[in-house]
């Protein structure tokens, strides 16, 4: 069986390293996104539309009055017709969060901090006089008529329908209030904002959603039967962490707090400018637990390679260990080679000459017990990243309170101030 005999100061030292890797990562994306541009053909692609051009891709601007008329039903069959894609095309078209391992640093100046609801995250996506929910695997969960621009009846009423002007939002599904709470934009009637920053990208959404006529009207049944509310995004000073944290005026369930850099843009995939962080008091579901299984016992989920491999969903995938010839015969996955194992005492190490500006590369990992425990379940597409086993492990020996996360928030700002 899995021992969870990690000790106090292994932790620290295991934080330590997470924290130097995180930041570094978190630099490095910065820098990309600074020094490179972007893939621009990720909308057309998808959605069969244009690259648009320089000035439209740093001040997106909405569409010529009159030019929804002149659209053809033709380009309007073509935009449904991607919207209608195949589960595999939309499968995994989201940014994905880092857990917080440690506070970041200049988390006042440069975050920004949301409630996470409880529900299914989801991609909304407006066209053709329709609107399509997608759960993170790609597939069709919903479709219904909406406010969205070309997402419905009433949406078409309005004049907004073209052939390039679909909408896709990063939302989160609430089945208790049967809505919708959109977590970002990345695209909206045609005009893809991928590679803006995130304040511009909410400020956006907020002037768009706030002009609009329709989404006046959407809270009305036969309008729209699941509206679609923007998600409250605080400043993280230390009013707005505790907003985010307690704030009685909450709608939904909270699953965690989720923290966004300001300057990031939409990176499909797993980010470390997007942290997630959940403890008892606002997450009903702190850790995974299972049926006859001590709940202090943690289980990880990995991708099994054909070399015996136990890898992450990083990018480039990390390394866990490799499985012992004893178990190689007794694993068993799901479809997409994923299964659970019994975890205990995680370490990351960097060679000994690197310091944090230096570090480059994934850390080596080494794990004092692994114990196959069972397939992961069929639906799941996708094993756990090295900051998820991480923020596991540290629930049970040293976890990051909401009190560390304000008090260094306060540090950092006294820090630097003149």
């Amino acid at each position: 069986g899995c021992s969870m005999a990690t000790n106090a100061k292994g932790e620290r030292n295991v934080k330590k390293a997470m924290a130097i890797d995180q930041r570094r990562r978190q630099r490095q994306m910065l820098d990309r996104q600074r020094s490179e541009r972007k893939d621009r053909v990720m909308l057309a692609r998808m959605m069969g539309g244009e690259e648009e051009g320089e000035d439209e891709r740093q001040a997106p601007a909405a569409s010529p009055e009159g030019q929804a008329d002149s659209k053809s039903k033709a380009s309007r069959a073509h935009n449904r017709k991607q919207v209608d894609l195949d589960e595999d095309t939309w499968k995994g078209k989201m940014m994905m969060p880092d857990w917080m391992i440690e506070v970041p640093d200049e988390l006042q100046n440069k975050w920004l901090v949301a409630p996470r609801p409880q529900g299914r995250r989801c991609l909304v996506l407006s066209s053709g006089g329709r609107t399509i929910a997608r759960l993170r695997t790609g597939k069709v969960f919903k479709q219904f008529q909406s406010a969205l621009p070309n997402g419905g009846v009433l949406a078409n009423r309005q004049g907004r329908i073209g052939g390039h002007d679909t909408t896709i939002l990063d939302c989160i599904f609430v089945d208790e209030l049967n809505c919708f709470f959109i977590c970002d934009v990345m695209c909206w009637k045609g005009h893809a904002v991928y590679d803006c920053s995130a304040d511009f990208r909410l400020f956006w959404l907020q002037q768009k959603i706030s002009e609009d006529a329709a989404f006046a009207a959407q809270f009305h049944e036969h309008n729209n039967p699941f509206p679609l509310h923007i998600l409250p995004w605080y400043f993280c000073d230390m009013n707005g962490i505790e907003s985010a944290y307690r704030t009685l005026s909450c709608p939904f369930v909270r699953d965690g707090l989720q923290f966004l850099h300001r300057e990031s843009h939409y990176e499909i995939g797993l980010t470390p400018l997007m942290l997630l962080w959940k403890d008892m008091q606002c997450s009903t579901y702190l850790s995974e637990s299972y049926p006859g299984l001590d709940p202090s016992v943690q289980v990880v989920c990995l991708r099994v390679m054909e070399d015996g491999a136990l890898t992450t969903s990083d990018d480039p995938a990390v390394v866990i260990t490799r499985a012992p010839d004893e178990q190689k015969q007794i694993i068993q996955t799901n479809s997409d080679k994923l299964a659970l194992f019994k975890i205990a005492g995680i370490s990351i190490t960097y060679p000994d000459n690197c310091n944090e500006m230096s570090v480059s590369g994934p850390p080596d990992v080494t794990v004092e017990a692994i114990e196959f425990f069972s397939p992961a379940a069929a639906k799941r597409a996708d094993a756990d990243s090295l900051s998820k086993a991480l923020f596991q492990q540290a629930l049970r020996t040293q976890p990051l309170s909401i009190e560390d996360i304000v008090n260094t928030a306060m540090a950092q700002v006294a820090c630097c101030a003149p």
